[in-house]
């Protein structure tokens, strides 16, 4: 069963720890969504499905415009979230 310390591990591969301890408030909420998308496994490759979500969910939390764009295209490709459109 996937865990916030198994997020809080996952995410501080790529970000600062100051990032990452800003994020936990919100981890148990996206613990719920993950279990919703059916995602129960620790991520334990870059690219890996579970991983993709919780990307997702991190970029949505992201301040930064350049985040919002890609987490537009991140959604692109979990078909749980948004039937992919074609381009």
């Amino acid at each position: 069963m996937l865990t916030v310390t198994d997020v809080e591990r996952y995410l501080g591969q790529s970000l600062a720890r100051q990032s990452v301890e800003a994020m936990l408030p919100d981890m148990p909420r996206w613990l719920r969504r993950l279990h919703r998308y059916g995602v129960d496994t620790v991520p334990l490759a870059i690219g890996s499905a579970s991983a993709r979500y919780i990307d997702l969910l991190a970029l949505q939390a992201s301040r930064a415009p350049s985040a919002q764009r890609t987490a537009h295209d991140v959604r692109d490709t979990l078909p749980n979230i948004r039937p992919y459109k074609g381009r």
